[in-house]
């Protein structure tokens, strides 16, 4: 597993592929959280999750999302998470939810509760 350099910019990287992850898929954060390297294929342009039901999906991913997934994705084990906390650690579903709420308010744009 690659442990993050904890510097701002790193995460600000790490959130912002997030972020496009789940707009251009439409893939919920708990789908996210369980996505693997080994679920994502760059070469074919697809990643696999698993729904709420517990059954799998095929998602195609975009020109530009598959080059910053690449970039991301180069010192990962296949067996680790895609996205990990500084430490190395699966994110939580709360914990992204966070990091959303905090580049929301960054830009000004307000979030009910």
């Amino acid at each position: 597993m690659r442990v993050m350099e904890a510097s701002g910019e790193a995460l600000a990287q790490r959130d912002s592929l997030m972020v496009e992850v789940l707009w251009h898929t439409g893939i919920r954060i708990s789908e996210l959280v369980d996505l693997n390297v080994s679920d994502v294929d760059l070469g074919k342009g697809l990643m696999r999750t698993r729904s709420k039901g517990g059954r799998e999906q095929v998602r195609y991913l975009k020109r530009s999302l598959r080059a910053g997934l690449r970039s991301h994705l180069r010192d990962i084990s296949p067996d680790a998470p895609v996205f990990a906390s500084t430490t190395g650690k699966r994110l939580t579903t709360r914990h992204i939810a966070r990091r959303l709420r905090m580049w929301l308010a960054k830009a000004g744009i307000a979030v009910s509760a």
